[in-house]
């Protein structure tokens, strides 16, 4: 991701390097805002294009999803390297263990100035225990015609549908739900445009209008129903000059929520019944502007003013932003970065999130992670990345993020709200090495520290993890190619235990275990273009471990054995 980020610096029109940095953020955890907010500034500022648009790169990102889905969300080599017009049509599909199916078909178009896509995506799981299945699928439909040399205009029509038991993993797999049901259902409409004032000046403007419905279930506990009609209106002015660029912004976005709660009672008694409505807001405005002091020396500075209103909470706050690169010689470069960040947005979930066009990352340093409505972050971080050659890349980062999180209760707006503190340090050190034109390694050495308080809500109070994953990859010029990659894990904090009924407050036990994780894949490149086959081995020695990631929901690791067969076609 270190190109993606200093090639935006350069240049916040570069449509190629935002589609860049979004698919790095694919695999990074707690990243779908940061993603999706790349991805819709790509799509903005792309030409037209006949690159079918994948349905679920808007929705997905769950880690099984991403392994194991019928296609990856990032470019691949089967995208056509000159564009021209006709038609041209990818279809995925998958299958394996646990249960496994997907299917991903989608069709794209291009006619002079009008291009088009239509696709479908459906992925289903039985997971790894009980009550860990999922079932998601998506239909899209996109269109973008350039009116005049200046201007380019955008339509899509999105419906997701998502239903699953509990997908979080903790530390102690006994804990989880065997009962908790869950449904969701979006409808949303985008409409986008980007227009050329003059060669320095470029405007973007993005309307979404959504309806989501959510539906949880705990069998003889209680049901949750909400419905959120929203909308979101984001618009953006990007000037360039010679050694600077400025990027200013308006966003306002509005939701309107009611809220159901049912609660079973004994037999005899009549159910509970609560229900309440709520309007959620967000105003914000802000303004970036990098420039070069110095040939070598690269500062963004900024600021945002941000007024939201979450039911009963209401708060605004102005928010520096500061960032630093400077490359002492052509193959170093050193980063640092502060900045404050308070997030609204409408996000209902993590196949939900809500994009947006303010600048995504301060000096490669992601400003927005998912969390909850009205989350106030500080963020410090420091970076070296250094090119000891053409072939071999070495790099290493460290911040700290400090999150402030008010939770409500909407259906009873008169209760003391409860504040979440959760506090991260982390490091990576990287090393990126080709030793020959086929063959590719890389390590990274990955230490993070997190505590949370109170625990209710991430499983943990203090959590130490220390990854080293080391990854071999092979592409013959036949075709072929082979990858594995060894992980070494190091865990060790205060996790919950499983409560004796669903009414107990949690408690805390320590943990710890340390192992190794395999896993492996095989593919083959069809002639032309003409598709990909691929068989994925994760956890391939079926290794038995105790391990939880800071989001819960979204699991990183596979606890046994899978197997899966990705097969992709391609038609021009």
């Amino acid at each position: 991701m270190n190109g993606a980020w200093q090639a935006i610096n350069d240049d916040p029109t570069n449509f190629a390097a935002h589609r860049l940095l979004a698919d790095g953020y694919s695999t990074e955890p707690r990243h779908e805002i940061a993603r999706v907010s790349e991805l819709l500034m790509s799509q903005l500022l792309q030409p037209a294009n006949v690159a079918p648009i994948k349905p679920q790169l808007a929705q997905q990102n769950l880690f099984i999803a991403q392994r194991a889905g019928p296609s990856h969300t990032s470019f691949d080599e089967l995208t056509a390297p000159v564009v021209t017009n006709g038609l041209k049509l990818r279809a995925s599909a998958v299958t394996g263990d646990n249960g496994i199916a997907g299917d991903d078909v989608a069709l794209a178009g291009l006619h002079d100035r009008l291009s088009y896509s239509v696709g479908h995506y459906r992925f289903a799981t039985d997971g790894f225990r009980d009550n860990n299945d999922l079932e998601q699928s998506s239909v899209n439909a996109f269109v973008q015609y350039r009116t005049s040399q200046d201007t380019n205009l955008q339509f899509e029509l999105r419906s997701a549908r998502m239903e699953h038991g509990d997908l979080t993993t903790y530390f102690n797999r006994d804990v989880y739900g065997a009962q908790l049901r869950f449904d969701e259902d979006a409808d949303s409409l985008r409409l986008g445009a980007k227009h050329e004032l003059t060669p320095r000046h470029t405007l973007l403007a993005s309307v979404i209008l959504q309806d989501v419905a959510n539906s949880g279930l705990n069998q003889d506990v209680f049901a949750l129903l909400t419905d959120q009609k929203s909308y979101n209106v984001d618009v953006q002015e990007i000037f360039r000059a010679d050694g600077m660029t400025v990027q200013s912004g308006l966003v306002a976005a509005q939701g309107d929520e009611t809220t159901e709660l049912t609660v079973f009672t004994p037999p005899g008694f009549d159910p509970l019944a609560l229900s309440a409505a709520e309007t959620n807001r967000q105003v914000a405005l802000y303004s970036y502007v990098t420039f070069n002091p110095a040939p070598t020396v690269t500062v963004t500075a900024g600021a945002s003013f941000d007024a939201i209103e979450v039911g009963p909470l209401q708060e605004d706050a102005v928010n520096p932003k500061l960032g630093l690169a400077w490359r002492p010689t052509a193959r170093t470069t050193l980063r640092a970065a502060t900045f404050e960040t308070l997030y609204n947005g409408l996000t209902t979930s993590s196949q939900n999130a809500q994009p947006r066009l303010e600048p995504a990352q301060v000096a490669g340093f992601t400003q927005f992670l998912l969390g909850g409505r009205g989350d106030q972050t500080t963020v410090r971080g420091i970076g070296i990345e250094q090119e000891l050659s053409p072939e071999l890349f070495v790099g290493w980062e460290a911040h700290s993020r400090r999150t402030e999180r008010i939770v409500t209760t909407p259906l009873d707006p008169a209760q003391s709200s409860l504040q979440l503190t959760l506090r991260e340090r982390a490091q990576q050190a990287y090393l990126y090495w080709m030793p020959l034109a086929q063959l590719s390694f890389s390590a990274r050495y990955d230490s993070s520290r997190s505590s949370s308080e109170p625990t209710d809500f991430l499983g943990f109070s203090h959590l130490k993890t220390a990854r080293l994953p080391l990854e071999l990859r092979y592409f013959a010029r036949n075709g072929f190619s082979a990858g594995a990659r060894a992980s070494h894990v190091n865990q060790r904090g205060l996790f919950q235990v499983p409560a004796l009924t669903p009414f107990d407050a949690p408690t805390l036990a320590p943990g710890r275990d340390r192992f190794w994780v395999v896993d492996a894949f095989v593919g083959y490149r069809l002639p032309n273009r003409r598709g990909l086959l691929s068989v994925n081995a994760d956890n391939l020695l079926d290794e038995t471990f105790q391990f939880q990631d800071i989001d819960p929901t979204n699991p990183s690791l596979f606890p046994e054995r899978f197997v899966s067969l990705r097969f992709t076609l391609s038609f021009d």
